[in-house]
């Protein structure tokens, strides 16, 4: 049986989401690395009942500084631990950055309590992304946990984590933009054969020797939605939707490949109690002399069980206090910095 009915799953990506008032945890003063140790989130909001308006609760858990100059690119890495679940819960983890560079990118998935499946007690979210300074100054970045409950019931969970900016002064292609791509807005593309999302081809700077690529998925189990907005027909908590994902870099010389990287790949079922899944994905290539092109992309194949959506771009999401501003982030994405 399912424990929340299809028109009412709660995901990453929803229509309106706002956040409670007072939910806000103050942090310690701005630096480059932050490390914040385990503290219990309650009053995560309970399920909607049908016709109630959806409601996230957002904690901002811990911000970190830089001073930049207009231009200038940084890598900023994020990782949010959940436990101690009390419920089947949303776990998103939300970088937003603002100030003299803005950009925000948010993956996650739902965790089990202790009574459901053993490898979904604890999870860790990794959310990272290149953000680049428009102008001279401070650029301030933010972690955030986005959360609600899927059961009927008040919840509660603990965290723990990091954010920081693991570099500063990340060069850009040849044409000053920084190597990074994201995929678009709108509902999740169905994966019912094979895909190709997160394409990258760039002109490589001349001082980059060795390049690595990240590439981060989120997939959606169970997609697409009826028309009532239900999930696939007969789709119920326990069924998966199982997928395999691989990370192709090569370095070109025009139409002639140079080298290629290693491949990184993995395949997941995602069940629909699960909902959706953060796949992070990584790899790296020396350089050749006279091949500046980067060509990289991610290939989603269907393997197995109900069929699944690759989530691009989100819709609105609030900020902090509803139910305005609201901003977009990226879910599915990739970049490139030095190796």
């Amino acid at each position: 049986m399912k424990m929340v009915s299809g028109r009412h799953r709660l995901l990453a990506i929803v229509v309106f989401v706002a956040t409670f008032a007072g939910s806000l945890v103050l942090v310690a003063p701005a630096a480059q690395a932050v490390t914040f140790a385990p503290r219990v989130i309650t009053g995560i909001p309970a399920a909607p009942r049908p016709g109630q308006t959806v409601y996230q609760k957002v904690v901002r858990l811990e911000t970190v500084t830089e001073q930049v100059t207009a231009g200038q690119t940084a890598y900023l890495y994020s990782k949010l631990n959940a436990y101690d679940s009390a419920h089947v819960n949303l776990v998103d983890n939300e970088v937003i950055c603002s100030g003299a560079g803005s950009g925000s990118a948010v993956m996650g998935e739902n965790i089990d309590p202790p009574t459901g499946l053993e490898d979904r007690q604890s999870i860790s979210i990794i959310t990272r992304l290149l953000v680049q300074a428009t102008s001279s100054g401070t650029m301030t970045c933010s972690i955030y946990l986005r959360t609600i409950s899927l059961s009927p019931n008040v919840s509660s969970m603990t965290v723990s984590g990091e954010l920081r900016f693991a570099g500063t002064d990340i060069k850009e292609d040849a044409s000053g933009q920084p190597i990074q791509v994201a995929e678009p807005a709108g509902p999740p593309t169905t994966l019912t054969k094979e895909l190709y999302v997160s394409k990258l081809d760039r002109t490589l700077p001349t001082d980059y020797t060795e390049v690595a690529v990240i590439a981060d998925t989120e997939f959606q189990s169970c997609w697409p939605d009826d028309a009532d907005g239900n999930q696939e027909p007969d789709c119920e908590s326990s069924d998966t939707s199982v997928a395999r994902f691989t990370l192709y870099v090569r370095l070109m010389n025009g139409s002639t490949v140079c080298a290629s990287a290693p491949i990184a790949r993995t395949d997941v079922a995602v069940n629909d109690q699960t909902h959706h899944k953060a796949i992070p994905l990584y790899t790296k290539v020396s350089r050749v002399a006279g091949c500046d092109r980067l060509y990289a992309y991610v290939k989603a194949e269907y393997l197995s069980g109900h069929t699944g959506g690759i989530q691009g771009t989100t819709p609105p999401l609030t900020d902090e206090t509803p139910p305005d501003p609201t901003h977009r982030s990226w879910m599915t994405h990739a970049f490139a910095v030095p190796s």
